[in-house]
């Protein structure tokens, strides 16, 4: 079994990095591909995004993905304490004077 997580934007160049990212995990099965490779990754589904993410406790982040492998259950459990991969902050909002003129 091989595991790869990367941002949307590391294949992705019309996504801005930042809030605009996401996290993307891939995991595939007797994979003889290089799935870290940009070209590689476009061609498989990822199992987990970071709309997966339940945040129970704010900036706690987790998500879950079980599967089976040769008749035998598995789970990946990822998590996340702090800015949520990938995206960073959320963006702060501007200050209300800024722009205005004097």
């Amino acid at each position: 079994v091989r595991m790869t997580a990367t941002c949307l934007s590391y294949y992705n160049e019309s996504i801005a990095t930042g809030d605009e990212d996401g996290l993307v995990i891939y995991l595939e099965k007797g994979a003889d591909a290089n799935v870290c490779d940009k070209d590689t990754l476009t061609k498989y589904t990822p199992i987990l995004t970071s709309a997966d993410w339940l945040e129970p406790i704010s900036g706690q982040r987790h998500m879950c993905y079980d599967y089976m492998d040769e008749g035998s259950p598995y789970s990946i459990l990822a998590m996340s304490i702090g800015n949520p991969p990938c995206s960073g902050p959320e963006p702060t909002p501007a200050p209300s004077g800024v722009g205005k003129p004097f």
